[in-house]
């Protein structure tokens, strides 16, 4: 049983809505992952993860090539 409420892209509004439109297109996901959703209840750090998750998946991908 899940003890937080993940905030789901429908729920979703301002900032958050627009990190989750980031991830799903990063990912190409038609969904934000649960992790995202976890998080969302407090934007500030939802933002600073995906700003770091974000960073390190663009420099991976650089590396590849």
């Amino acid at each position: 049983m899940a003890t937080i409420k993940m905030i789901s892209e429908k729920e979703a509004t301002g900032r958050v809505k627009q990190i989750y439109a980031e991830i799903m297109e990063t990912y190409d996901f038609d969904f934000s992952p649960n992790m995202f959703k976890a998080m969302a209840h407090r934007p500030v750090f939802l933002e600073a993860q995906w700003k770091k998750i974000s960073a390190v998946m663009r420099e991976s991908a650089n590396w590849t090539r």
